[in-house]
């Protein structure tokens, strides 16, 4: 009897694992589905972006390398540190010149040595290249030099003043004031120079553009409502409007990193301040208050701290604050001034 189970329990077995042999080469010779692969892969197609102003070569974005610089570009260099800040000083005993240090105030060098005036520098935003405005070749015009200072090359040629230089963010453009036209208007020009257009085209006299960083906006300041307040318009100087209506005279609008808020100066009773006042809203925060000169903010990079130029030493000297007002220390300590900084990206 146990024999005979015993038989039996082998033979189901044997027919088991027959059945389980038999379904495993079924299924590994199964055809295995796949996808065809496409025979060619779609072309990315981009838009053509064409300037408002209709005259402006601005550049379609592609997926094809970049071309060279412009003829009217210096060549680039590699970017001298990372963060430095530009500044204008007097220093020497001579004209204005412009000096880079790093951004805790250490290696303070002298970048210009021109016979006339070189001030209001302004980083590309690749931090190649630094445009600024000169009077070495007899009235204010815009220049661009390579970040350490070399190979500097005249962009504007016009018999009236040329000053306060802002790239657009993709560094293809500059904004600029001029008063070639009679008076003070904010222009923009690409950045070899060409294609110079007005776009306040206002009586009034409008000064210190400041590119928007996703480059849809310029603020700047005018004196068409009187005083010298802070506005903002499109790139194309359609839908100008007043950011803020505040007493004294407002100047240098800077924009943070992330396009929220504008850091300014205000000139109330014969003393600057530094404040920041957000895009949207409106909302006004005071930075600085020592009872005495306080102007030219730029912000650092990430937006945490912001640094300025101050009298209350008794001379203009660069200090650094952080962007909650607190944490203010100071840079630069010579006579008889030092300001008008601008931070370079990182």
């Amino acid at each position: 009897m146990e024999r005979a189970y015993m038989i039996r329990m082998q033979w189901i077995i044997t027919v088991l694992v027959s059945l389980a042999t038999i379904c495993l080469l079924a299924a590994c010779a199964a055809p295995v589905e796949t996808s065809t692969p496409p025979t060619s892969i779609p072309t990315r197609v981009r838009p053509t972006f064409t300037s408002p102003a209709g005259n402006l070569l601005v550049p379609s974005p592609t997926d094809t390398p970049l071309p060279a610089a412009p003829t009217g570009m210096p060549s680039p260099t590699a970017q001298p540190c990372s963060g430095c800040i530009l500044f204008t000083s007097t220093r020497d005993g001579g004209d204005m010149e412009i000096y880079i240090m790093e951004a805790d105030g250490s290696d303070e060098r002298r970048i210009t040595n021109s016979k006339g005036v070189d001030t209001y520098p302004a980083w590309s935003p690749d931090g190649t290249h630094i445009a600024f405005a000169s009077e070495r070749d007899g009235n204010y015009e815009i220049y661009v030099m390579n970040a350490d200072g070399g190979n500097p090359v005249r962009l504007t040629n016009s018999p009236a003043d040329d000053n306060y230089p802002s790239w657009s963010p993709d560094g293809n453009m500059i904004a600029f004031y001029s008063d070639r036209d009679g008076n003070g208007e904010v222009y923009v020009m690409n950045a070899d120079g060409s294609g110079a257009v007005n776009l306040s085209a206002n009586p009034a006299n409008d000064l210190h553009p400041d590119w928007s960083p996703d480059g849809t906006r310029i603020a700047f300041v005018s004196d068409r409502s009187g005083d010298q307040e802070i506005y903002l318009m499109d790139i194309d100087g359609d839908n100008v409007r007043l950011l803020l209506a505040h007493l004294g005279d407002d100047a240098h609008p800077a924009w943070s990193p992330d396009g929220i808020k504008i850091a300014f100066s205000s000139e109330y009773h014969d003393i600057s301040d530094v404040y920041i006042v957000d895009v949207i809203g409106g909302y006004l925060m005071q930075m600085t208050s020592n009872f005495s000169s306080n102007s030219g903010p730029a912000w650092s990079p990430d937006g945490l701290q912001i640094a300025f130029s101050s009298h209350h030493t008794g001379s203009w000297n660069i200090f650094v604050m952080d962007a909650t007002a607190k944490n203010v220390n100071q840079l630069t300590n010579k006579t008889p001034f030092n300001g008008l900084a601008d931070w370079s990206p990182k």
